[in-house]
């Protein structure tokens, strides 16, 4: 097993502000309605698209 070398943080470290679910929520559907292009996003989806009949057995 490798040995890791982890940085040793000094000083202070930054307060934590936690989130309430609904807050999170909010930061969530902010970040995806700037940051998430639907357009590709489709154009994906369609091409990784499975239109061939399968069956598990």
């Amino acid at each position: 097993m490798e040995t890791l070398n982890f940085p040793i943080i000094r000083g202070k470290t930054v307060s934590k502000r936690q989130l309430s679910m609904d807050d999170y929520v909010k930061f969530v559907n902010l970040n995806l309605e700037y940051t998430v292009d639907k357009e590709a996003n489709k154009k994906q989806k369609k091409l990784l698209a499975c239109n061939k009949p399968f069956n598990l057995t």
